[in-house]
């Protein structure tokens, strides 16, 4: 599950024009949109949750609950519901949107930095450890974390402007600018789907234990294209 912050001030702005800007994010990533879609366009197991948004692209179809705040989130029984459902089906991703939140929450998110190689480095030695031994979520969340950073730096030092964008994203940024293989694409691009399901506490059966190890070494690699690593 994925949860975007729109950074609108949204205090400005009616709810139908925040919804309609946060389906232009999913357009920038090359997503077919639907607001409020129909009920005929919604798939039978995410019936009567309440789908705001609808976003296809390809073989990748995304369902999105958007709330205005935090406590429409907490009174809302049906969004962890939603989300564990959606991270069942093969090729569906659940999407959540809070467009007004605690403002102190927001000055940590906005404050928060980047962290350096160092701890990139650290935190993907201590992946690989957690790999080797079995423990197979950490490891692979440990080794996504540390890939997403990987991603955004190796973004940003070939000029590619990112933001706090999504891993689809940046994903597609790297792909379409020459710093990952086609090949590599593809198999992160399963593993993100994966990860999806490990954030949001699922048992995923059937998955290679080599997995976070390959996340790891996308990193690394990533991290070797400015210098900061050789890829192991």
């Amino acid at each position: 599950m994925r949860r975007l912050n729109p950074n609108y001030p949204g205090e400005t702005m009616s709810y139908e024009s925040e919804l309609a800007q946060i389906g232009e994010q999913y357009r920038a990533e090359g997503y077919d949109v639907f607001l409020r879609p129909q009920a005929s366009q919604i798939p039978a197991f995410a019936a009567g949750f309440g789908v705001d948004i609808l976003a296809a692209r390809g073989e990748q179809k995304v369902l999105v609950q958007v709330k205005e705040t935090m406590a429409d989130l907490e009174n809302d029984t049906t969004t962890a519901r939603i989300a564990e459902v959606t991270e069942r089906q093969p090729g569906w991703r659940f999407d959540l949107v809070v467009l007004h939140r605690n403002p102190d929450d927001e000055k940590m998110a906005n404050e928060a930095a980047e962290p350096p190689v160092e701890h990139l480095l650290k935190s993907l030695d201590s992946a690989e450890r957690a790999a080797r031994t079995g423990d197979f979520a950490s490891s692979f969340l440990i080794a996504w974390s540390s890939f997403e950073a990987a991603m955004r730096r190796a973004a940003r030092d070939a000029g590619i402007r990112v933001g706090r964008y999504s891993p689809e994203f940046l994903l597609q940024s790297l792909y379409s600018n020459g710093l990952l293989e086609r090949d590599e694409f593809d198999k992160l691009e399963k593993n993100l789907v994966i990860r999806n399901a490990v954030v949001h506490g699922l048992e995923v059966p059937n998955v290679d234990a080599a997995l976070p190890l390959q996340v790891a070494g996308a990193a690394r690699k990533l991290l070797a294209l400015n210098g900061h690593e050789q890829p192991v």
